[in-house]
């Protein structure tokens, strides 16, 4: 190899070796991540929180929230890692103006939630004596739903999908 062909070849490996413009990392766009969490007011945290933990068979994440008995915090692990969505939960005076915000109809829940296991969280749902507004629909449905009501009569579409949902 000529010297001229050695220099070169030098030169080029150490040109490769530093990121260049195009290669260095772009600036992450300024957007939404994720959800973080909703607050939900009830008249009674105990009967809310059987329903979210026991029926539904979400985790309880704080015992409390705003250093307030008449608080609680649930998610899908019982986690509190950022990007995994808290469902906040206080108690408010029965008639209170903090009440729920929408209650929903059948048609139109204010909340849904991805699941799994469907055919289990209603057979509790069932022996909990929830009210089922909306039956679940077929098993072979890309997305299979069901509409149910927590005890302040908050409406909440539980999803089930029956293929792997796409993560954006």
């Amino acid at each position: 190899m000529s010297k001229f062909r050695a220099v070169l070849l030098a030169v080029t490996l150490a040109a490769l070796a530093q990121p260049s413009l195009a290669q260095q990392p772009a600036k992450p766009e300024a957007k939404v991540s994720s959800f973080g969490w909703t607050l939900l007011s009830v008249a009674d945290l105990e009967a809310s929180k059987a329903f979210y933990v026991d029926v539904l068979g979400m985790k309880l994440a704080y015992a409390r929230i705003h250093d307030s008995p008449l608080g609680i915090g649930v998610s899908a692990s019982g986690g509190q890692a950022p990007g995994e969505p808290m469902l906040l939960i206080q108690q408010v005076a029965p008639g209170s103006a903090e009440g729920p915000i929408a209650r929903g109809s059948r048609d139109q829940p204010p909340m849904g939630l991805w699941v799994t296991g469907m055919d289990q969280i209603l057979e509790r749902a069932t022996k909990a004596k929830v009210e089922i507004v909306r039956a679940a629909g077929p098993r072979d449905a890309p997305v299979r739903t069901v509409v149910l009501k927590d005890p302040d009569g908050v409406v909440v579409e539980l999803l089930e999908a029956n293929t792997p949902r796409p993560v954006r």
